[in-house]
C-alpha cells in the first residue's frame, strides 16, 4: 500500500512538472503590405549587379504574381485570370463564364501578362516553384545582407502550398505597421481534436482574445493597409496568412495550422499555457435596471421623411436583470419603414403599410450580455407574428393561384407557410434603423467601456468605421462622446454624444450623420 502510495505520488509530480514544462506560446499578428509587388521589384532591380554568383536570373522572373481577392483563402487558388477572351462558340457560356470568375475565392495572374498596376495594388503574395525555390531564398538572404530591403520592417517567409506539393508561397509580413499587434492576449483556446484529423486536413484553434486584443484587431481589420494578416507564434509564421474579414469582431482569432508540420503537434498545449488569466476590467458603468420600471424615450428627427413624420416614443420594460444576462421589452408606439416599396416573396406581396402594422402590434425584445456586451434582437411573440403574417398572405391566395400555381406545382398555402417560417425567424429588424434607432443603441454602450478608459480610439459596428471616443464625468453622470471620419469602408462622418445619469441608464443620445450633401441624425431623450 505504502509502494502504491509513493508510485501515484511520484506520478502527480512528474504530471505537474511536464505540465509546467510547456512553454506558453507567444502570439502576434501582423499585416501582409498589398505593395509586396513594389518591394520585391526594387530588390529584384539592386540584386542584378551582384547575384551572378546565385543565379543570372532576375528575382522577378523566379516568381509568379497571385491576388487576393478580400475574403479569399489562397490555398483554393487553383485557377488563373488571365483566360483567353471566348471563341464564337462560346459566346452562349460568357455569362457563366463571367459568374464562375465572380464566384472564384482567389485569382493568380502572370505577372508577365497581367502586370497592371490594379493587380499590383491588390497583390500580397508571390507562388514560388520548388525548383527555384532555394535561388530565390538565396538571393532574399543576399538582399537582406546588403541592406537592400528595410530588414527591421519587413519579414519574408514562405509557406507551403495546400494544393501542390510543386509551389511554394512567398509573403512579407510589416513587421513596424502601426495597427501591428506584437503581443495577441487570450483568455481561452478552443481546437478540433488536431491528433484525430487526417494529413489532409487543417488544425484550427480559435483564440478568445482580450477585450484590448480584440479592440486592437478590430483596427487592424479596418486600418489595414493590406486584406491579409499573418499570425506568428514565438516569432514564427504559423500556418498560411488569412484573410482579414472586413467584420471581425466577435473577439475569437483563427489559426489554421498544417497537420504535416511535426512542430504543431504540441501547439494546443504551448496555446493553453499561454491562456492570460485577467480580471474582467470594471466598466464604465453598469446600468441598474429594476424589472418592472418602465422608462419612457422619445426618438424626434430635425426633419420628416417626405411628409411623414417617424418621430416616436418607445417604452422599455426591464424583464430581467442580472449580472450575466438582461432582457428589455421594447415597446414602440410606431414603426416607420423609410422605404414605401411594397415586399415581395415568391409571387406574394405584403403592403409595406400591412408589414408596419403587424411589427407594430408585436413588442421587441433585447437580449442583451454584460460580460460580453452582445445584444440581439428577437420578437416576443414569434407565433402571433407569424399567424397574423399567415393570413396577409392568404388574402392573396386567389391572385397567387392564378398566376403561379401553374408554375410553381405548390399550392398557395405551401408556398405561404414556408414564406412565413422564413420571414418569422430571418426577419431582419435591423432594416428599420434608423427608423427605430432604438433597437440598435439602447444596450450600445451598456459595458464597453471600462472604468480606466478615458479617450482613444475603436471599431464602433453600429458606425461601420472607426471612431475617436471621449469620455467625460459630471456631477449627473457620464458623457461619451463619439466621433468618426469618412474612410473606405464608410461614407458618412458621424458623430454621437451620450448621457448617462448616475445609475446608469441612458438619458440622452444625439447622433448626427453627414454623407456627401445629405445632413441627418436624431435625437433619443428619456422623458420619464
Amino acid at each position: 500500500m505504502k509502494r502504491t502510495f509513493l508510485l501515484l505520488s511520484l506520478a502527480c509530480c512528474l504530471q505537474t512538472v511536464l505540465a509546467q514544462g510547456v512553454k506558453p506560446a507567444h502570439v502576434s499578428v501582423y499585416p501582409v503590405p498589398s505593395n509586396i509587388h513594389e518591394v520585391i521589384s526594387v530588390i529584384s532591380e539592386k540584386l542584378l549587379p551582384v547575384q551572378g554568383k546565385i543565379t543570372e536570373t532576375p528575382l522577378m522572373n523566379l516568381l509568379t504574381h497571385e491576388l487576393y481577392i478580400p475574403g479569399s483563402d489562397p490555398a483554393d487558388s487553383a485557377q488563373p485570370t488571365c483566360l483567353p477572351s471566348p471563341s464564337d462558340d462560346e459566346e452562349s457560356d460568357a455569362e457563366d463564364a463571367a459568374s464562375r470568375e465572380d464566384d472564384m475565392d482567389s485569382v493568380v495572374v502572370d505577372s508577365a501578362v497581367c502586370d497592371t498596376a490594379e493587380d499590383k495594388d491588390a497583390s500580397t503574395v508571390f507562388i514560388v516553384n520548388r525548383t527555384d525555390s532555394a535561388k530565390v531564398e538565396a538571393l532574399l538572404a543576399l538582399a537582406r545582407e546588403k541592406g537592400f530591403y528595410d530588414a527591421s520592417r519587413y519579414r519574408y517567409f514562405f509557406q507551403l502550398d495546400g494544393l501542390s506539393n510543386t509551389q511554394l508561397y512567398l509573403y512579407i509580413a510589416d513587421m513596424k505597421s502601426p495597427y501591428a499587434i506584437p503581443s495577441v492576449q487570450y483568455t481561452d483556446v478552443w481546437s478540433e481534436d488536431a491528433r484525430k484529423n487526417g494529413d489532409n486536413n487543417p488544425w484550427l484553434f480559435s483564440l478568445s482574445m482580450t477585450r484590448e486584443s480584440s479592440d486592437a484587431f478590430s483596427l487592424l481589420s479596418h486600418r489595414r493597409i493590406s486584406d491579409v494578416a499573418a499570425i506568428f507564434v514565438d516569432n514564427e509564421p504559423v500556418g498560411i496568412p488569412r484573410p482579414i474579414p472586413v467584420e471581425h469582431y466577435d473577439g475569437s482569432l483563427l489559426l489554421v495550422c498544417n497537420p504535416a508540420d511535426a512542430k504543431r503537434s504540441r501547439l494546443y498545449d504551448r496555446l493553453k499555457a499561454g491562456v492570460t488569466h485577467v480580471p474582467e476590467p470594471a466598466p464604465l458603468f453598469r446600468p441598474q435596471y429594476v424589472v418592472g420600471d418602465t422608462l419612457i424615450y422619445r426618438v424626434t428627427w430635425p426633419k420628416s421623411y417626405e411628409g411623414n413624420s417617424p418621430d416616436h416614443t418607445f417604452r422599455l420594460v426591464p424583464l430581467l436583470s442580472t449580472d450575466s444576462l438582461c432582457r428589455l421589452e421594447l415597446i414602440a408606439d410606431t414603426v416607420f419603414s423609410s422605404s414605401e416599396e411594397d415586399l415581395e416573396f415568391h409571387g406574394f406581396r405584403i403592403p409595406i403599410g400591412e408589414y408596419r402594422k403587424l411589427l407594430r402590434r408585436n413588442h421587441f425584445v433585447i437580449v442583451y450580455k454584460p460580460a460580453s456586451n452582445d445584444t440581439d434582437i428577437e420578437l416576443k411573440d414569434k407565433g402571433r407574428f407569424g399567424k397574423e403574417l399567415m393570413e396577409v398572405l392568404m388574402r392573396q391566395a386567389p391572385a397567387w393561384k392564378k398566376a403561379h400555381q401553374r408554375k410553381s406545382g405548390d399550392t398557395a398555402e405551401e408556398v405561404a407557410m414556408v414564406m412565413t417560417f422564413y420571414i418569422v425567424n430571418g426577419v431582419n429588424l435591423w432594416d428599420f434603423y434608423p427608423s427605430m434607432p432604438e433597437l440598435k443603441m439602447m444596450t450600445t454602450f451598456n459595458n464597453r467601456f471600462s472604468a480606466r478608459q478615458a479617450s482613444g480610439e475603436y471599431y464602433f459596428d453600429r458606425f461601420e468605421g472607426v471612431v475617436n471616443y471621449h469620455i467625460a464625468h459630471t456631477g449627473q453622470g457620464t458623457v461619451i462622446s463619439l466621433r468618426s471620419e469618412k474612410d473606405r469602408y464608410c461614407p458618412t462622418k458621424d458623430s454621437m454624444d451620450v448621457y448617462v445619469d448616475t445609475k446608469g441608464l441612458i438619458e440622452k443620445i444625439v447622433y448626427h450623420s453627414l454623407m456627401e450633401d445629405m445632413d441627418g441624425g436624431y435625437t433619443i431623450e428619456r422623458t420619464r
